[in-house]
């Protein structure tokens, strides 16, 4: 797949944005500029440029800002959890599904949060980090298993998405090339055409040829909010997001067509075979959100929202590809969600010591699913209704924070064979308390204790941090209630017991910064899919050079973890299952190898520009993480730099 127009373009812009960023400002120190009076006085005051009515957990919000997450080598968007203590990422390839564990809990017990619901998809619970762009994202929030989220999720992940609100216009595009044709392009703009009307865009595109047969990788994103704020204490917004993917699904190297100990073999796309060479899939995707916030005192906000969503998913087996394999499928899924949700965030000062927030939230939702198979099987469409509430009461007092919330959930049924009206509402309580010692101004403890009636997960943690140090440990303990398909096909009985321990520290000294995260599970016998100890290790160097234009580091970055039993994607179901599922003439299923990656990279930036060179496997080892999956090998002469990334803000 050639992209020479778009290498042209690049590498104009880039030497552009040199001839620019030479004589740009000091990076560190203040700068006198004159202001524009538009962008004090004639912009309206939004009430949605503040994240704070946004936030899941609003007294305490744990966040990755987009600062931080810039300056990090990651492959792909979902590669920055990795740095994250608890969460596991099983690397597949770009564009792929790329499942995310977190804590032991399979991939689908996790919620993906934009614009306060779900992007997971209702048909078989996953997340498609592919509907979204890096640009987008100003802050991503983690509710760290504690489950105070309208939708039941274990855990939440939210994404608050970037706008900004200035009369200036704002004009950035990322660019990143990775080998075997990996080319990533995202631009966005964003100004107030008025001082009550505010206008954020973007479009992204990303495409893969890559390098085993059949896992090439297209998508097109475009996205726009419009704000519009008649006064200070009500807002209008209309948010639409699009999305159009098309992928390649080999479902890996089959173990049986080589020899996985052999690097040779293993890294030549002719010698190693994948299992499926002509299955793909094409997804498109459209969600629009609309709907209004209102202050109703100086720090509470009430949100009236109406939302649809509609997908398409075509999943195609040996038609007009190159590569037949002698099965056919042509199956079709469709789902659209529309509903309405409430939400109204309080917040009193009792007193100068004493403070008080409710949250409260309620959502109905109707969903259609409709399924087309090519098996012979006539179409059909299996219906839901949901309503969804949550009340959340949070009492601080000085340094002590103590919260408590009460989950209701019901559904009803209304299938081709089927139908049920609401004739139950389940309910699940939880609470937390946090404390936070404090023993200077730059010095701190913060100690946490959670409990989640679902699952009966309990969780403690500790984290102390000064200027030069930030550590904390955290024990985590729950148990299966009722599980999904996914635990049904590994036989897990009811109330299997899950624990284990994360491990994190960020060390600096002098100019160096040591990054450790690491995560002990202890074993029992339901949980051989997931590795017993893994975790991350980052060393950088960081300075600055040039009379302070150049802002940079340089590291080393290593993800490592034990032995543990592989899963096998299937691109029919868009499921993992055991290969033994799958393949009944393997006995046992793939064993993922103890190992670790070692990865070097550069980081500057300079003015208005964020750059990034990445130099990935550089001792040259065959790696995998899940199904045979090969990461990327080191490449030759010439070939070495695998990875090159700039971000450019160019009107501003």
């Amino acid at each position: 797949m050639k992209r020479n127009n778009i290498n042209i373009i690049v590498i104009v812009l880039f030497f552009l944005s040199i001839n620019f960023i030479t004589f740009a400002q000091d990076t560190t120190k203040p700068i006198i500029k004159p202001v524009d009076p538009k962008d004090t006085v004639y912009v309206q005051n939004f009430i949605l440029a503040d994240h704070n009515y946004q936030y899941i957990n609003k007294s305490n919000p744990d966040t990755l800002t987009r600062r931080r997450f810039l300056w990090y080598p990651a492959k792909s968007l979902e590669d920055m959890f990795n740095i994250v203590p608890g969460y596991y990422l099983k690397f597949m390839d770009i564009g792929q599904l790329n499942p995310l564990n977190y804590n032991q809990q399979t991939y689908t017990k996790t919620g993906l949060l934009r614009n306060g619901r779900p992007v997971n998809d209702p048909l078989d619970g996953s997340i498609d980090f592919n509907l979204f762009s890096r640009n987008e994202i100003a802050e991503i929030e983690f509710s760290g298993d504690y489950s105070n989220n309208i939708y039941g999720y274990s855990n939440t992940i939210n994404v608050i998405q970037r706008q900004l609100f200035q009369f200036r216009p704002y004009t950035e595009m990322s660019f990143y090339q990775d080998r075997y044709e990996n080319l990533y392009l995202d631009a966005n703009f964003h100004q107030n055409f008025f001082r009550q009307l505010n206008f954020n865009f973007g479009i992204t595109k990303h495409s893969y040829d890559g390098h085993y047969t059949n896992s090439d990788f297209d998508k097109w994103l475009g996205r726009f909010n419009l704000n519009f704020a008649p006064n200070n204490k009500l807002n209008f917004f209309a948010y639409v997001n699009y999305a159009h993917i098309q992928k390649g699904l080999n479902s890996g190297i089959n173990p049986d067509t080589v020899n996985l100990g052999d690097k040779g073999k293993v890294f030549d796309a002719t010698e190693a075979f994948v299992f499926n060479s002509d299955a793909y899939e094409i997804k498109e995707r459209f969600d629009v959100d609309l709907g209004t916030v209102f202050k109703t005192g100086n720090n509470s906000t009430s949100l009236i929202q109406l939302f649809v969503s509609n997908s398409f998913r075509n999943y195609r087996d040996e038609e007009n590809r190159s590569n037949p394999n002698g099965v056919y499928e042509k199956n079709n899924y469709q789902w659209i969600n529309y509903g309405i949700k409430l939400k109204e965030q309080l917040y009193f000062d009792l007193s100068r010591t004493l403070k008080l927030y409710s949250n409260s939230e309620g959502e109905f939702n109707y969903t259609v699913k409709n399924y087309n198979f090519s098996s012979g099987t006539d179409p059909f469409y299996l219906n839901t209704k949901n309503i969804n509430f949550i009340q959340e009461l949070s009492l601080k007092y000085n340094d002590l924070l103590l919260s408590g919330f009460v989950r209701g959930f019901s559904e009803a049924f209304d299938y081709d064979y089927y139908s049920a009206g609401f004739n139950s509402i389940s309910i699940t309580p939880g609470a937390k308390a946090e404390y936070k010692l404090k023993f200077s101004e730059s010095e701190n403890m913060q100690l946490k204790l959670q409990y989640s009636y679902k699952d009966n997960h309990v969780s403690t943690s500790v984290d102390y941090r000064n200027n030069f140090m930030n550590v904390g440990t955290e024990f985590y303990y729950y148990k299966t209630r009722t599980y999904d398909y996914y635990f049904t096909l590994l036989n897990f009985p009811p109330s299997t017991v899950f624990r284990g321990i994360n491990l994190f520290s960020e060390i600096k000294v002098f100019k160096f910064k040591l990054a450790l995260n690491h995560s002990y599970s202890f074993r029992n016998d339901h949980n051989m899919d997931s590795p017993e100890n893994f975790g991350r290790i980052n060393l950088v160097w960081e300075d600055n050079a040039f009379k302070n234009k150049l802002e940079y580091k340089i590291g080393l970055g290593t993800r490592y973890w034990s032995e543990y039993r592989s899963l096998f994607y299937s691109g029919s179901s868009n499921m993992f299952q055991p290969f033994t599922i799958h393949l009944n003439s393997m006995q046992n299923s793939i064993r993922i190898p103890a190992n670790a990656t070692l990865d070097f990279y550069i980081i500057g930036k300079i003015g208005k520009a964020t750059f990034g060179l990445t130099l990935e496997n550089i001792l040259d080892r065959i790696v995998y993480n899940t199904g045979v999956y090969p990461f990327m090998d080191r490449g030759g002469f010439l070939n070495t730099i695998s990875r090159f990334n700039i971000t450019w803000n160019f009107f501003d």
